[in-house]
């Protein structure tokens, strides 16, 4: 057993609200009050889900509970965004953004300008995506599992090369760069770290070192 690895700890920001209904769903004034309360007493993350819609109750194992979608839930990366300006210590992550909803050029771009901003406090917590429901009622595209990891794999390949190359060229099964090129490069060197998010053996496999939070999490780099 390995025992110098350091335990980390972190806060979950609720941003799908409480449930049951009958309980008050915080806004962002609470949002704020929870980051900094939890920057105050040393937690080393805030975290928040990444989900179209109300995802309590539901797993990758189950149907999507009908009765919560309606519920609503805040954007993570927006409200990830928006704590990084209001704390100066505690790191940004996600359980776990959805490698379905953005183009990973574009989300390498977010990453880079968050991890600027934060003053190199991001980490890149990603997965395959499982809840089919937010896909079928955003018209996104969804696909097979294997396929989905596939995506993921590429995703990964095409941001480290866009953070870490002047000039980014990428030609996968799904993606593809062409002198492509970001500025400004992520304050954490050689990128800001990333973690894959999932319960499947495929994910724990793709990673060194496996983590758990809110998911199980296994460190890529």
């Amino acid at each position: 057993m390995n025992r110098s690895k350091k335990i980390t700890f972190g806060v979950r920001i609720p941003v799908e609200g409480w449930v049951p209904i009958s309980t008050p769903r915080p806004d962002f004034d609470y949002f704020l009050h929870l980051a900094q309360t939890a920057e105050r007493l040393g937690f080393d993350f805030i975290l928040a889900a990444d989900h179209l819609l109300n995802w309590i109750g539901s797993t990758p194992k189950k149907v999507a509970l009908i009765q919560y979608l309606s519920l609503g839930t805040y954007e993570s990366w927006t409200t990830m965004s928006a704590l990084a300006a209001v704390t100066s210590k505690v790191k940004l992550s996600n359980i776990v953004l959805c490698n379905l909803f953005r183009a990973p050029s574009l989300l390498a771009k977010m990453a880079s300008t968050l991890d600027v901003i934060s003053g190199g406090r991001f980490v890149m917590s990603i997965g395959a995506g499982w809840l089919r429901e937010e896909c079928r009622r955003y018209g996104l595209d969804w696909f097979p599992y294997k396929e989905r990891i596939e995506r993921l794999k590429e995703s990964i390949q095409v941001m480290k090369a866009l953070w870490t190359k002047e000039k980014a060229h990428f030609s996968g099964k799904y993606y593809r760069l062409e002198e492509a090129m970001l500025e400004p490069k992520p304050i954490t060197k050689p990128h800001p770290p990333i973690w894959l998010g999932g319960a499947s053996e495929s994910i724990m496999r793709s990673g060194r070192g496996g983590r758990r939070m809110g998911c199980r999490l296994s460190g890529v780099t």
